[in-house]
């Protein structure tokens, strides 16, 4: 009963808090940076209530975002403390909460501002971890809809500790919802080995052929198996809970097609971000912690996406 009342002031409460943003005034005063004045990407150095309240009253962006990603906390109980190029101490992110209700509030907020934010041909995915997403998943069943539920896709992985006491916890959870029925898709194929990894040479299948044997190519399953960001990974940034890029670029090819906007209001170490940029869409990205700031904006110089940042310095912490 009391994961059940929790959700449900989660979600009161979300109400209240998600109406007060077109009642407020966001951004009278702020600090902007114009890195590059033809760009279409943006990056919002603050809490993810006061961007949304900038981008829906000052950028006509309602109903314009094809797909949205959060990795938002996974309700550990920690902060995450690190120091940057600087050589500053800073948050990474912050995921101390004074209960589960105050946390899942916090989340039905989001989920109720990308609501909307999304096109209908839009997509969601969030991502968590056995921690919460059952109690997440009922809150975005109540936003968006239990039939607009598409998949979760279990993310598999080979890093990570073991306890004596339990199975080697090996995998995050993503769910996948749509806006409408009209949701952009594009199923992705892969590779399904023979038995034996021989040919079968059956009459009008397509088999291929590479180091490790003969296969097909069939629908992608929900179960992906990729491994995380190790610490001699080219791509790896140093970011406590950096995401890899083959998991995003799987994401947002799947759902969204060059010249859409992709959102992440989590962005922390900006994956979502620069994937975005190396695959041709726009991106809107949203964190208000010291050191997402700074490694989302030099992970981007560093692969020359042009963006223009917008920071409100009374959020950061």
């Amino acid at each position: 009963m009391k994961t059940v009342q929790a959700i449900s002031n989660a979600l009161s409460g979300s109400k209240i808090i998600f109406e007060e943003i077109w009642e407020n005034e966001y951004l009278t005063e702020h600090e902007e940076v114009v890195l590059d004045s033809d760009t279409e990407n943006l990056f919002f150095g603050m809490d993810n209530k006061r961007a949304a309240g900038y981008i829906i009253k000052n950028m006509d962006m309602s109903s314009k975002i094809q797909l949205a990603y959060i990795d938002p906390p996974f309700f550990t109980g920690n902060k995450q403390m690190m120091r940057g190029q600087s050589k500053k101490t800073q948050v990474a992110y912050n995921d101390v909460w004074k209960s589960k209700e105050e946390y899942l509030t916090s989340i039905a907020v989001s989920l109720r501002i990308i609501h909307t934010l999304l096109s209908d041909t839009g997509s969601l995915w969030v991502h968590l971890d056995r921690r919460a997403v059952h109690e997440v998943k009922i809150i975005i069943d109540e936003i968006f809809g239990e039939e607009n539920f598409v998949n979760e896709v279990i993310w598999s992985y080979k890093s990570g500790g073991a306890g004596k006491k339990s199975f080697a916890r090996k995998h995050d959870n993503l769910l996948f919802y749509r806006k409408s029925k009209d949701f952009k898709f594009f199923l992705p194929k892969e590779k399904s080995y023979n038995r034996g990894c021989k040919r079968y040479a059956f009459k009008d299948v397509k088999e291929y052929q590479d180091e490790k044997g003969w296969y097909t190519l069939v629908n992608m399953r929900d179960v992906w198996e990729i491994d995380m960001v190790g610490r001699t990974s080219r791509e790896r940034v140093g970011y406590a809970s950096q995401k890899p890029e083959l998991l995003l670029e799987r994401i947002i090819t799947s759902c969204t097609e060059k010249g859409d906007i992709v959102c992440d209001i989590y962005s922390g170490s900006a994956t979502a971000a620069v994937v975005a940029g190396k695959t041709g869409r726009k991106f809107i990205a949203v964190d208000n912690a010291g050191q997402a700031i700074d490694n989302t904006v030099e992970r981007l110089i560093n692969n020359g996406i042009s963006f223009k940042i917008i920071k409100h310095e009374d959020d950061i912490i």
